[in-house]
């Protein structure tokens, strides 16, 4: 399935996993990226097409972390991605 994934969704304006040749990934999720993430996952579901969002909270900005002492200036990269630079 996610070869078809990958395929199907080549023209589109998303970000697709990479894979180098020697990986062999489970594919329990196929993470895409988008820079209008919310309209498009507005969109997807007016479809029928349930997504989510796998961290909508960074996993170092979590609860569960607080006492590493991280922020999200820690993170630039996810930062990124989260429109926050």
């Amino acid at each position: 399935m996610p070869a078809r994934y990958t395929a199907e969704l080549a023209d589109a304006d998303l970000k697709l996993p990479y894979v180098p040749e020697w990986a062999e990934p489970v594919w329990h999720l196929y993470v895409v990226q988008n820079p209008h993430r919310d309209t498009l996952l507005q969109q997807l579901h007016q479809v029928g097409i349930g997504t989510l969002i796998h961290y909508p909270i960074p996993p170092h900005l979590q609860q569960a972390y607080v006492g590493l002492g991280y922020t999200e200036d820690n993170f630039r990269s996810q930062n990124v991605w989260l429109g926050k630079y």
